[in-house]
């Protein structure tokens, strides 16, 4: 059973809301792992180093 909740604003929305996250887990090795972003934040990293 699933239940609605109303929610009337962005910093109510902010309230509720809540991340469960595991122990552990490691965010930027899944996004480099799971997409095609590692070029572009090489390609950004280098253009700074000049």
């Amino acid at each position: 059973m699933s239940s609605t909740v109303t929610i009337s604003s962005y910093e109510q929305a902010c309230s509720r809301h809540g991340w469960e996250v595991p122990d552990g887990y490691k965010f930027a090795a899944y996004a480099f792992a799971s997409s095609s972003i590692t070029g572009r934040v090489w390609a950004l990293n280098r253009s700074q180093e000049m």
